[in-house]
């Protein structure tokens, strides 16, 4: 939070990561590139730098924070949690007073203690600011090569048939290999974080940037509220968290953001998507007239990625977490947060109870719509815009995607969630004929999900790529009414 009177705060997602860019090339000094004075916390954090230890306990990994507080250090924290593959089965949050005193127990996805070396070493340096580019791959599948400068778009706007197609299109056929990507959807709007190579090494030619820039902003930006944001990064940034921030960069009044953005003007804050995979959540927000703060109360069946999705919403609608604890029983979750408006605003009825509904929203939309496609195939240049165009050709849309590139093998890994042109299911024999289309092979997908157990090479045969469809259930009616386009029942 801002201590330095008229300077203007960013938004609590924002704030650690512009701290990081100023502070990485500051060199000490007491001042922005503005002129004005540095904020106290930048100066407490250079004294005292973070101090994060970890400890082996029974069943579990302990991870306490120690530092002075900065907004979004909480989002950074959770995220790179995520980001490793960790669960936060409990936590103890306490940031009042200008510090903040954090402690998380963390489990493997198997409910079992960190013991990789690689995550516990990135976990001690992930507030370190003089380490975060030295840092090994931070995910748990060596999916990011950390040696890998990449040039990044950024993309949101408004959603329809096909766009995933063009934007593909579009970059491959200037030369740009997608080596990850992010794609969300909801609720009308989509975003893209693609992670482009043009013969191995990020985009040189300004001219031709520009160009990209302009041509797919004219693809997002149908109704004025588009947003295209190029940038060079180091190792892949196809994250959940980048994707979250391309929606969050639209305009406030426009349409919804993917963790818990603004409803749409006249919008029924109860009617938002909703998965049937989950029960209701229960979310209850109070005010604390003595201390200012509101009490939010989180009650839900648990699973991975809760504590990054209820932490995001948070920030992504300018709420500062003081003081919070997070526990898991039994499958059920309780998360009870002590929050103030970032920007000084009372207490608000109407806008509690708009932000209880998009909590809700959060926690439940995790699960997106679609038949589940699982594609491997080794890292080909152009095979994801071909896949893209199939489906669309065959009227099929991509709800949700993730792209990665291994850095071990460079062999590809995509997930994709595909819905049929009328908003049902599709018929699975339409999705499978799409793949065969463009040299898809087909296999079973081994137990437990994971990668199908065929491994292609380079080359060899006429298959370019092997895919496999993952289980799902099918609720009737999920997303609306049945439709009569599609037959499929379960995956």
């Amino acid at each position: 939070m801002s201590l330095t009177p008229g300077v203007p705060r960013s938004t609590s997602r924002l704030c650690f990561s512009e701290y990081y860019e100023l502070e990485k090339g500051s060199k000490g000094s007491s001042v922005t590139s503005f002129g004005s004075l540095l904020e106290h916390s930048v100066y407490e954090l250079r004294v005292a730098p973070p101090t994060i230890e970890i400890k082996a306990e029974d069943g579990y990994t302990q991870v306490s924070v120690f530092s002075a507080n900065r907004a979004g250090t909480l989002v950074e924290v959770v995220q790179h949690f995520t980001e490793l593959g960790l669960n936060v089965r409990s936590a103890r949050i306490s940031s009042d007073g200008g510090w903040f005193v954090d402690v998380f127990d963390v489990t493997e996805s198997d409910g079992s203690k960190v013991k990789d070396a690689r995550k516990l070493t990135s976990i001690s340096k992930m507030l370190d600011i003089n380490q975060r580019e030295a840092m090994l791959p931070s995910n748990a599948d060596d999916t990011d090569d950390p040696q890998v400068e990449t040039t990044v778009f950024e993309l949101a706007g408004e959603d329809c048939a096909g766009l995933l197609a063009d934007v593909t299109h579009l970059l491959t056929t200037n030369g740009c290999n997608v080596r990850s990507a992010a794609v969300w959807t909801y609720h009308g709007r989509v975003a893209f974080v693609l992670s482009v190579t043009e013969k191995g090494q990020p985009i040189a030619d300004s001219m031709k940037l520009q160009r990209l820039r302009q041509i797919l902003f004219s693809l997002m930006d149908s109704h004025g509220e588009g947003i295209v944001n190029i940038k060079r990064v180091r190792g892949e940034a196809a994250g959940e968290a980048a994707v979250a921030a391309a929606v969050m960069a639209s305009p406030a009044d426009s349409a919804s953001s993917l963790h818990g953005g603004l409803l749409c003007a006249g919008e029924d804050a109860g009617a938002l998507y909703r998965s049937p995979k989950h029960s209701k959540p229960e979310v209850d927000i109070k005010h604390c007239a003595q201390t200012g703060y509101w009490v939010v109360s989180i009650t839900c069946k648990d699973r991975n990625k809760l504590l990054f999705d209820t932490v995001c919403t948070l920030a992504d609608l300018d709420h500062d977490v003081f003081h919070a604890t997070v526990d898991s029983r039994n499958g059920v979750a309780e998360q009870e947060y002590f929050v103030r408006p970032r920007f000084g605003e009372g207490y608000d009825p109407s806008r509690a109870a708009k932000l209880a509904a998009l909590l809700e929203s959060s926690i439940q939309r995790r699960f997106p719509k679609g038949l589940k496609v699982h594609v491997h195939s080794v890292d080909r240049f152009g095979c994801l815009a071909a896949l893209a165009r199939v489906l669309k050709l065959a009227n099929l849309t991509v709800t949700r995607a993730k792209v990665k590139t291994y850095a071990v093998n460079n062999s590809s890994g995509h997930t994709f969630y595909v819905m049929g042109a009328c908003g049902a299911p599709p018929d699975r024999a339409a999705v499978e004929a799409a793949c065969h289309e463009v040299g898809g092979q087909l296999v079973d997908c081994p137990e437990g999900g994971g990668r199908p157990r065929l491994s292609l090479s380079s080359g060899s045969g006429s298959a370019k790529f092997s895919f496999s469809f993952l289980n799902r259930q099918w609720t009737a009616g999920w997303g609306g009414a049945a439709s009569p386009c599609s037959s499929y029942g379960s995956s």
